[in-house]
């Protein structure tokens, strides 16, 4: 099988992990990938290289991209793949995938929140054209899926969940954890709560800083670490200044080896008002950390295991704090707590189930394409 995947970009975010780790074991069980990033690829794109996943990059200019239209229409007549995977909502491109990509099985993969990023009417009209041009619109929640669906309901015959597949990892030994601390420079023998992701408003690293400076009252020696970068940068950084944790808070930017760093963590603290899923809690709990999570509107609830993770569906600051606060206490109870809920969520396989579904739905029930390792 050949797959051609369209991506918005090739950040180091959630939508672009998940596509990247659901390509490398596709094309790890013999599907032909190749992906074509409409906007620069950004840091990520090293990562596709490597895993030998062909990366053009189109550099779209002009509102929308109608300024590269010409070059987007001139590589999508070049391709003829068993599969068209596209991720994101891209106008322009989906007008001419719909005129360019005849033969091909084409599928939308939607990963991001609706409410209060566009207007009703603009999703509606979004996705009456995808009903059209598209022979599955495919969503990584039953949260979003429903919200798409409140928004158009012509959707849904065609709409499917395709959660996230998420790589299948042992849990952290204390060795291992050590070993990624010395290679991150942080301390082997202090308690460390951390969090990774776009430093945007909607992620509410406010909340996880409000929370690491309870949690510091009562345990001096903890530190916090923030894997990632965005606009809020700065005034993050203000806040936790503001609140006495200069000495305690590290930011680490954008991280290419996201293994060490969830690796070094005691426990992993994740906030947010909105969200499709939430891909951080999820990598975590596969590694066996701990999870404390507070997600107003988000589909994260939908993956997370009972045991290893706590989430509330407010930002409840003095019950994180105390959960925390046990976490750290109780190095033996965190560690059993992060144990059970891995053997959970991994049990749950959901990347593959959902690939799989896909797939046989393409195929009119029959013919379904089996891989051979966990997606």
């Amino acid at each position: 099988m050949t797959l051609l995947a369209i991506t918005q970009c090739m950040n180091l975010g959630g939508m672009e992990h998940a596509l990247l780790e659901l390509l490398r074991r596709l094309q790890h069980d013999g599907t032909t990938c190749s992906t074509i990033s409409l906007n620069e690829p950004g840091p990520g794109a090293t990562l596709y290289h490597q895993s030998g996943i062909q990366v053009t990059s189109v550099g779209c200019t002009g509102k929308g991209g109608w300024r590269s239209a010409p070059r987007i229409a001139g590589l999508l007549r070049r391709q003829s793949p068993d599969l068209l995977l596209m991720t994101g909502h891209h106008v322009l491109t989906m007008v001419l995938v719909s005129a360019l990509i005849r033969r091909s099985r084409r599928v939308l993969w939607v990963h991001h929140h609706h409410a209060g990023t566009k207007p009703s009417w603009m999703w509606w009209l979004i996705y009456e054209y995808a009903v059209r041009c598209f022979d599955r619109v495919a969503f990584a929640s039953e949260f979003i899926r429903s919200e798409a669906m409140g928004l158009c309901p012509r959707l849904g015959p065609k709409s499917i969940l395709l959660r996230n597949a998420f790589e299948s990892v042992g849990v952290v030994s204390t060795e291992e954890r050590l070993d990624a601390r010395k290679r991150l420079g942080l301390p082997p023998d202090r308690p460390v709560v951390g969090n990774a992701g776009w430093l945007i408003g909607r992620k509410r690293f406010d909340i996880f800083l409000e929370t690491a400076a309870r949690v510091k009252a009562s345990r001096p020696d903890a530190l916090f670490a923030i894997a990632g970068d965005g606009p809020e940068a700065s005034k993050l950084r203000a806040l936790a200044a503001s609140k006495g944790l200069t000495d305690s808070v590290h930011w680490f930017g954008w991280l290419e080896d996201m293994d060490s760093f969830y690796r070094s963590l005691d426990a992993l603290l994740f906030n947010t008002d909105w969200d499709a899923l939430g891909r951080t809690p999820l990598e975590a709990i596969g590694r066996g950390i701990p999870v404390v999570a507070s997600a107003e509107h988000s589909g994260l609830s939908e993956m997370l295991p009972v045991n290893g993770c706590t989430c509330w569906d407010e930002h409840n600051i003095e019950g994180m704090t105390n959960q925390l606060l046990v976490l750290i206490n109780s190095p033996a109870a965190a560690a059993e707590m992060g144990r059970k809920g891995r053997e959970e969520f991994n049990r749950n396989d959901y990347g593959r189930t959902d690939w799989e579904a896909l797939l046989s739905g393409l195929n009119g029930g029959a013919g379904m394409v089996r891989t051979n390792h966990r997606l």
